[in-house]
C-alpha cells in the first residue's frame, strides 16, 4: 500500500494529463484512495518496467492507478511521459491533505482493488521463444510455492510484527521502505538478539544491510543498490541459504557495539 496524499496523486495527473481525474481524487472515497494506493503499489512492484529494466515510476504507478479506479477499467494515461512545467495546479489553497488509512489498510486483502482486467492489461508475463514450426510446445514445470517459514519473525520501523514470513510478504514490506531511515528487521524467535538480518532505506536511496551471526563481534554491514537485492538477502537469511552473502561486499562493524560511542542507530 503506497500512503500517498491526495494532492500529491491529484499533482502526478496533472502532469501525465489527466484533469478529470484529478480533481476527482480530491473528493474521492477512503476506500477509493485506499484502492489507488494498493493498485499504485502492485503497479510499481509488478507492471510494466522501463526500457533499461527498472520498476515503474511511483507518479506513473499512482496516476495509472487513479484512472483504473475511477473509469473502472485499464487504459494508457493521455502522457506517455510527466510534464514537469506549463500545467496549472488542481489543488485548492485551502485544500486539507487526505492520505489513506494506514490502520484500515492492515485489514484489507492483499492486491486489494486489483481485477483480473489490471492484470490481463499491465501485468508482465516471461517471454517465451515459439517453438519451430510443427513441433508441440513444451509447458514448463512450475516450481512448488516455498512454504512459509515458522521460526523467524519480521518487525516493521513503527512497532509492527509480522509471522510466518514467505518471500512474496517480504518483498511486499521491502517496497514499504521509501524515506530514510525506515527499516526492517528479520530475526530468529528463539535468539532474537543473536541472529537478525536488517535492512534500512539511505537518504542517497540506496538500502543498508547488516547481519548478526551471533554475538556482537559477528556483525557484519553491506550495501544494496535496489529491493531485489535487498529481498534476496532478506528472504536468504530467513531460509538459511549462504548464496545471498557472495552478492555483497561485507565488513565487520562488530567494534561498534563492543564501543557503544561508535554506533549510529539504524533509525537516525
Amino acid at each position: 500500500m503506497i500512503s500517498a496524499a491526495d494532492s500529491a496523486i491529484a499533482g502526478y495527473l496533472v502532469q501525465y494529463g489527466e484533469t478529470e481525474t484529478a480533481r476527482w481524487v480530491l473528493t474521492c472515497s477512503e476506500d477509493d484512495l485506499l484502492r489507488i494506493g494498493s493498485v499504485g503499489h502492485w503497479l510499481e512492484l509488478r507492471g510494466p518496467s522501463t526500457p533499461t529494466g527498472a520498476g515503474m515510476m511511483l507518479a506513473k504507478a499512482l496516476a495509472l492507478a487513479a484512472v483504473y479506479v475511477r473509469e473502472g477499467k485499464p487504459r494508457d494515461l493521455v502522457r506517455s511521459r510527466r510534464r514537469l512545467t506549463g500545467d496549472e495546479s488542481v489543488v485548492a489553497p485551502e485544500h486539507r491533505e487526505r492520505r489513506p488509512s494506514v490502520k484500515a489498510s492492515l485489514t484489507l486483502p492483499r492486491d486489494y482493488g486489483i481485477g483480473d482486467d489490471a492484470r490481463d492489461y499491465w501485468e508482465e508475463q516471461p517471454v517465451q521463444s515459439a517453438p519451430p514450426s510443427g513441433e508441440v510446445p513444451v509447458v514448463p514445470k512450475l516450481e512448488p510455492t516455498a512454504p512459509a517459514v515458522s521460526d523467524a519473525i519480521m518487525r516493521w520501523w513503527d512497532g509492527r510484527t509480522k509471522y510466518n514470513l514467505t518471500e512474496n510478504l517480504i518483498r511486499n514490506d521491502v517496497g514499504y521502505l521509501r524515506t530514510a531511515g525506515q527499516y526492517l528487521i528479520v530475526e530468529r524467535k528463539a535468539t532474537p538478539s543473536l541472529h537478525y538480518v536488517q535492512a534500512m532505506r539511505r537518504p542517497e536511496g540506496n538500502y543498508q544491510i547488516e547481519y548478526r551471526d551471533g554475538g556482537p563481534e559477528r556483525h557484519f554491514q553491506a550495501y544494496a543498490k535496489n529491493r531485489p537485492q535487498v529481498v534476496a538477502a532478506l528472504w536468504g537469511w530467513t531460509t538459511r541459504d549462504t548464496i545471498w552473502q557472495e552478492r555483497f561486499e561485507w565488513t565487520n562493524i562488530g567494534s561498534m557495539f563492543l564501543d557503544p560511542q561508535a554506533r549510529t542507530p539504524i533509525d537516525e
